[in-house]
């Protein structure tokens, strides 16, 4: 009975520790991909930001053809007011004149258009430092997180290994067999083997206790199921589950000397 008991308890410990390395190790996976989304995040707002930054370049680039544009139909314009005043005929006058309306009328769309595009940069500068100043907040930001990341994940780095020498540890107090079985459990079904019953730790406190459930499925366990399972004359198991029932034994409390 004490030998079953035992062994059952060493699996169950064993089985903890088990959770505590898997439990590190998940953490720290959401440590690194949370890591990595903020890199990804990083990128993302600094493509976005990339594109702002090219369209106020484009702006200017437009603004600065524009202008030139302009400049160059201001001095077509000057030339053909100077060209009218020499015509030497009627029809060449009134050939000067039409250039000289078309030429006005074309200045002034693109002395719009100067204006408009000078607005555009404008527009599109207020844009960019807005979305830089987010951009360098936010790297800011995300490079503190991410350095928080790095360390957690080097403590959790050390939590694995400590774990791991405890596991190591105890395991060579449990017989070959008995932990052959319960890596191939582990392997095979990829849960717990042992379901430790929660009944109460005092003999008074599982008398109040109407009903038991197995400590991995919550399911049930008849009494009788129970009686036996606590008489450790051989393994019993959760009729839901299939793992081996363990019933830690009672620790009564230590009656104080009258």
């Amino acid at each position: 009975m004490t030998e079953l008991r035992d062994r059952l308890a060493a699996l169950h410990d064993l089985q903890l520790i088990d959770s505590d390395i898997l439990q590190l190790a998940e953490q720290r996976r959401d440590l690194i991909r949370r890591a990595k989304a903020l890199e990804a995040e990083r990128e993302k707002r600094g493509e976005t930001k990339r594109e702002k930054d090219a369209a106020h370049k484009q702006a200017q680039v437009e603004h600065s053809a524009r202008e030139t544009e302009l400049l160059g139909e201001q001095e077509k314009l000057e030339k053909f007011h100077e060209q009218l005043k020499i015509a030497k005929d009627a029809s060449d006058y009134l050939a000067y004149e039409k250039q000289i309306d078309t030429t006005t009328e074309r200045v002034g769309n693109l002395e719009e258009e100067t204006i408009e595009l000078l607005l555009a940069i404008d527009v599109a500068k207020e844009t960019l430092d807005a979305e830089t100043a987010k951009y360098e907040a936010f790297v800011k930001a995300s490079n503190d997180e991410r350095r928080k990341a790095a360390a957690a994940v080097k403590k959790h780095d050390a939590a694995i290994a400590a774990r791991k020498q405890d596991r190591e540890a105890h395991a060579q107090g449990i017989k070959p067999a008995a932990r052959d079985e319960y890596e191939r459990w582990r392997t095979r079904r990829k849960t717990t083997m042992v379901s430790r019953v929660s009944i109460g730790e005092t003999t008074e406190q599982r008398r109040k206790i109407p009903t038991y459930n197995c400590g991995e499925c919550r399911m049930t366990i008849p009494p009788q199921l129970m009686l036996q399972a606590q008489s450790y004359d051989r393994r019993y198991a959760c009729p839901s589950c299939g793992r081996t029932l363990y019933v830690a034994p009672v620790e009564e409390p230590v009656e104080a000397n009258a």
